[in-house]
């Protein structure tokens, strides 16, 4: 049993939301796209990478922050 949960939880994929302005723009995908070809690849694949892992994407794509200023996060 604990196979097929683990399987289930490997094929899950996790969903991906980009911030959108009051007025419908998403700066972050804007941002993404205005990148050279070699550094959009890039980062689409480790967002690639974050969309099949969720919250268990380990070291080095991920890491705790730190800080008071980001306490409640």
């Amino acid at each position: 049993m604990l196979d097929i949960i683990s399987y289930m939880i490997y094929i899950m994929k996790w969903g991906i939301e980009l911030y959108k302005t009051g007025s419908g723009k998403y700066p972050v995908l804007d941002f993404i796209q205005s990148l050279p070809p070699k550094q959009r690849a890039k980062i689409e694949k480790e967002i690639d990478l974050l969309e099949l892992h969720g919250i268990y994407l380990p070291y080095p794509y991920t890491r705790k922050i730190r800080g008071d200023r980001y306490k409640d996060l």
